[in-house]
């Protein structure tokens, strides 16, 4: 054997090494397809091979057995699920030929980071190809890999010898970090395969994945106890921290939620952060919190206590708010959970992946005060209080508010939706409460304003069934009324001294 060909031997032994220790870590990850026929009992590369990369996609894998480019046997696979619908490009590294020696030298020196930027060192010109320099190495248009199947596999074939830069395109929502970046070359020096040379490559790299249960959630703590602008309400977020790799670490962790414009602006002793190992019992860990003022946006980052989030631990954020006066609507509220540079929006409980956001419904109540000829009243009070759950009465634990209507004769409420009592306390100058409003009534709001509209009438002197005590006559039907009843009370006297004359003169005689 010439000394050349023990200095390419000796390249490609070195490259296979490199290849194995960087599979997983944006490095050459592997090789590629069966060589033809006519080479089969040789040992040299095939210029004119086709080669093929096949992706196996796990979910978090630690592989008992390091990656050669072979497909993995049972037993050696990862154990994790496999992910579908997960999406790569790839990419041919140009001015580097693989059927030279100088091009295995300067594929071994290439090394590529997160963004797919590729260094190395390559021919300084055409004119000097064996003279190699450090240099930024671009690719040829990329291409897609079809999607990857239920087993978590994808594959393209028919590839022509090369180095070939893959990128993860797109994965679904629960992964939390795509794979980085990586090289692969058709073909790759192994010692099982037929003559040395592994022309179809298969490479396993990595996700970190949140399972349904770990998607973050978001639910209102006590809705039961929020009526009133004036009343607090709390949200709480709950997020888990996912299951990683053993080679990999946690590198961003925050949770953030955007409050919705109907609270006023929160504090951070209104928030408040719990941290449970997977025992259920709560774990010292104290996160930074932030409040951006402008937008009332809270954040809790986790960046400067990385090492003490494990995986399985719970986080729970609660932020407390109070409701403004100003509310119009619903308060309509999702928070994000940033890991790994992955962003994830809440759900409803019961409800994960979804992305619903939480929401708690108020509406407006209005009150409209007419009399008994539709005229506006102004000046009428009412009272508010929840219900009792049947609906039969006020809840006495709960305070009522008071409206009086004013110009127009209406006075709403803003409320959130739910059973109300209320009822009747103050009635205008001049009239009388209906009744059943003085003992209150059950109103069920609802979200739609238009719906909640309540007309109120009262009664005064000469309304049917009014309690009211008449006004003195006045005016000429008054004064009427007064000469006829005079008249007959002259009438009755007169014919009382006609009797009584009579009956003197029937007793003298």
């Amino acid at each position: 054997m010439s000394r050349k060909t023990k200095s390419f031997r000796a390249r490609m032994a070195a490259l296979a090494a490199g290849v194995l220790t960087v599979s997983f870590a944006g490095g050459i990850a592997g090789m590629a397809a069966l060589a033809p026929a006519a080479h089969a009992e040789s040992g040299n590369i095939n210029p004119d091979a086709k080669g093929s990369i096949t992706i196996h996609k796990f979910a978090n894998p630690d592989l008992g057995k390091a990656g050669d480019g072979t497909e993995l046997k049972d037993g050696e696979k990862p154990t994790t699920e496999p992910i579908s619908d997960v999406t790569f490009t790839y990419a041919k590294v140009k001015n580097i030929d693989l059927s030279t020696n100088v091009g295995w030298t300067s594929a071994q020196s290439l090394t590529v980071d997160a963004n797919g930027k590729i260094t190395g060192k390559g021919p300084a010109s055409p004119k000097t190809p064996e003279s190699l320099v450090e240099m930024e190495f671009t690719t040829e248009e990329a291409v897609d890999f079809p999607a990857t199947d239920k087993e978590g596999k994808a594959t393209k074939a028919e590839l022509p010898i090369g180095v070939y830069l893959v990128t993860e395109k797109s994965a679904p929502k629960n992964v939390t970090a795509k794979s980085a970046p990586f090289l692969v070359t058709i073909p790759s020096p192994n010692k099982a395969a037929q003559n040395g040379w592994l022309y179809d490559v298969h490479v396993y790299p990595k996700n970190t994945v949140l399972n349904p249960d770990d998607l973050p959630v978001k639910k209102v703590l006590d809705q039961d106890k929020v009526h009133f602008p004036g009343d607090e309400v709390a949200w709480q977020i709950t997020q888990k921290v996912p299951a990683l790799g053993t080679t990999e670490k946690l590198s961003t962790f925050k949770v953030i939620d955007d409050l919705p414009e109907g609270v006023n602006a929160v504090t951070e002793d209104k928030v408040t952060v719990e941290v449970l190992g997977t025992d259920n019992q709560k774990v010292d860990v104290t996160p930074q919190i932030s409040i951006e003022a402008s937008t009332n946006t809270v954040t809790v980052d986790f960046a400067n206590v990385l090492d003490q989030l494990k995986s399985g631990y719970t986080v729970n954020v609660t932020i407390r708010a109070t409701v403004a006066d100003s509310l119009n609507g619903p308060l309509t509220n999702q928070s994000q959970t940033v890991i790994n540079n992955e962003t994830y929006k809440s759900s409803n409980p019961g409800k994960p992946g979804t992305e619903e956001p939480t929401t708690v419904d108020f509406s407006t109540l209005t009150i409209k005060k007419v009399n008994g000829q539709n005229l506006t009243l102004d000046g009428a009070t009412f009272s508010i209080q929840p219900a009792v759950k049947d609906g039969s009465g006020p809840d006495e634990k709960f305070d009522p508010v008071e409206i009086t209507t004013a110009e127009g004769g209406v006075a709403t409420q803003n409320l959130a939706v739910g059973k109300y009592w209320v009822k009747e306390i103050k009635a205008p100058v001049g009239y009388e409460i209906d009744k059943k409003w003085a003992d209150g009534q059950l109103v069920n709001v609802v979200a739609d304003a238009n719906t909640n509209v309540q007309t109120i009438t009262n009664l005064t002197a000469g309304d049917a069934g009014s309690k009211l005590p008449g006004l003195p006559l006045t005016g000429a039907q008054g004064a009427l009324i007064l000469a006829v009843v005079g008249v007959v009370l002259i009438g009755l006297g007169v014919w009382a001294g006609v009797a009584s004359v009579r009956r003197r003169k029937a007793e003298q005689e």
